[in-house]
């Protein structure tokens, strides 16, 4: 939509309406837009949003980035500094779909603009500051999704050469001589290593494949055991320890596995940052699983870490909330998501005397195999 379009298009509209450039130039404006702009109708645009309101530049910037990156319209509070006094307007953003006749790298948005009666926000741009932060995760998602589906397939790449291996381990195995025990021995423990690292991408490709859920009757205990492979290399980076406390009776659950090791997972990692944080060198991550008397199975993740401040527990499992500097905010808010699915919670334990505990419940599976 050129200026002189959007002339013919919104000459009739009472409101003001703006046709701004994605950096903030306004390239047209209708009669009332030029009124609240402070210039004549026939007056070349030479302006920009920065110019004309009484905002900082750093925020309209996150306003028009957000109306650039959101399939809906954005809106947020301006004050309109051309006019005497300053009005503030509630100004709706939208990007036009239509861009083919504009300048290259000039993504056109249509302002529109009513007049605001509410008293003076001072901070009128925190819900399109919201939306500038959201999007900006969301795109980071999706970059995991892409990574995700490029690690199956070097996984699935990186199978094959580690089934050779311990193929032509075996073979060199049985074509020793008898009284050669050493060399044996030695060609046991490549076998034996070739075999681990492929289960581990196994379950990596597990992981990280799309499928539909699926539930199944597990033992809990031996599912938590078994992430400990997928998190172990974590763990030696940072010389921390990650120390099991199993139930000694069983724990039959119907569940997702994958899902659930994913929880597992995010727990266990939201420690190790935790530690990490708190500058431990040599931290001690415990998970323990127990039955519950209401008949139910915690499993519960414990860190060394500074703790979680009580402001801060109802705000944990929100999506997009973090603490970390990195973080995008999803991890504990899926992890809470798939744990209700399956009946059970998720939540943050008493305050402790040193770091924080994470669990979450998951009901026991009866003789029939239910939940």
């Amino acid at each position: 939509m050129l200026p002189n379009q959007f002339r013919r298009f919104a000459h009739c509209f009472p409101e003001p309406l703006l046709l701004v450039s994605e950096q903030g130039q306004v390239h047209a404006a209708n009669a009332a837009g030029c009124t609240l702009l402070g210039v004549a109708d026939s007056h070349p645009l030479a302006l920009t949003l920065h110019d004309c309101t009484g905002e900082e530049q750093n925020a309209v910037a996150r306003f028009l980035h957000a109306c650039v990156h959101s399939t809906a319209a954005v809106q947020a509070r301006l004050c309109f500094t051309g006019v005497k006094p300053a009005v503030y307007m509630l100004c709706e953003g939208q990007l036009l779909i239509d861009q083919e006749q504009t300048p290259v790298g000039q993504r056109l948005l249509l302002l529109r603009c009513v007049a605001d009666h509410k008293p003076p926000d001072s901070n009128s741009v925190a819900a399109a500051q919201a939306v500038y932060h959201q999007c900006e995760r969301l795109v980071h998602v999706g970059r995991l999704s892409t990574m995700g589906e490029l690690a199956a397939g070097i996984a699935h790449e990186i199978n094959q050469p580690l089934t050779a291996i311990a193929a032509y381990a075996q073979a060199g195995r049985r074509l020793l001589a008898p009284t050669d025990t050493d060399t044996a021995e030695l060609l046991d423990k490549i076998n034996h290593q070739a075999q681990r690292a492929g289960q581990v991408i196994q379950r990596l490709r597990g992981m990280i494949r799309r499928r539909d859920s699926h539930r199944e009757l597990c033992e809990l205990n031996r599912l938590v055991q078994d992430t400990q492979v997928l998190t172990e290399a974590d763990a030696r980076l940072h010389r921390f320890h990650i120390r099991m406390r199993v139930a000694e009776q069983p724990l039959p659950v119907v569940v997702d596995p994958i899902q659930i090791q994913q929880v597992v997972i995010n727990l266990i990692r939201n420690g190790f940052d935790a530690m990490l944080e708190a500058g431990i060198d040599t931290g001690v991550l415990t998970i323990t699983t127990q039955r519950l008397d209401d008949d139910y199975a915690e499993v519960r993740v414990s860190d060394q870490g500074r703790g979680i401040p009580e402001s801060l527990s109802n705000q944990l499992f929100t999506p997009f909330f973090t603490t970390k500097p990195q973080g995008i905010g999803l991890g504990l808010s899926i992890s809470r998501s798939i744990v209700v699915s399956h009946g059970g919670r998720l939540g943050v334990a008493p305050k402790l005397d040193q770091g924080a505990a994470l669990y979450f419940t998951l009901p026991l599976a009866l003789d029939n195999g239910d939940v």
